[in-house]
């Protein structure tokens, strides 16, 4: 029997949630005990035997809630092996400067609990899912297609193998 997983997620429109889902299917397929939710359903990440945040990206940013999540958890986290991921759209292109960039917004969870692994991916952009005053710059903004740019088998393929290393 694997071991008992929390992947627990940060998302505002749904692309993190479903990109969890996915993280926590794969693990599930490897073996493991896995269960998926939103950083604000969690009671008791002590119950882990290894977890896995997930954040949606906003200008730059992790979301607050998983920052928070990390830090209230902190005591879990130091006893499990932990991972992170982050999904944004400024990974849609994936330059050497939007990596970096990317991967320095892990760093706030990195200083609370260093991990056995990250991940970056890119996002999904579905206007109509947007709250003001997000769906009006973004209807404004040309350069900002609307789209699903996530890629399902790197997604699939990380998480495979991070089955072993937690």
């Amino acid at each position: 029997m694997g071991k008992k997983i929390l992947v627990a997620y940060a998302s505002r429109c749904g692309s993190t949630a479903e990109v969890a889902d996915t993280v926590g299917e794969t693990l599930r397929q490897a073996g493991h005990d896995v269960e998926v939710k939103s950083v604000k359903q969690v009671k008791d990440a002590a119950a882990y035997q290894a977890i896995i945040i997930g954040s949606a990206a906003r200008m730059f940013h992790l979301l607050p809630e998983a920052v928070k999540f990390a830090h209230k958890n902190s005591t879990a986290l130091a006893k499990v092996p932990t991972a992170y991921f982050m999904v944004g759209l400024m990974l849609k292109d994936a330059t050497v400067d939007n990596l970096s960039k990317a991967d320095a917004m892990l760093n706030k969870l990195r200083a609370i609990r260093q991990p056995v692994d990250t991940a970056l991916f890119a996002g999904k952009l579905d206007i109509a899912k947007l709250k003001q005053p997000w769906r009006f710059f973004f209807r404004k903004n040309t350069e900002m297609a609307e789209g699903d740019f996530r890629d399902w088998e790197a997604i699939r393929k990380w998480a495979e193998e991070l089955a072993d290393k937690l």
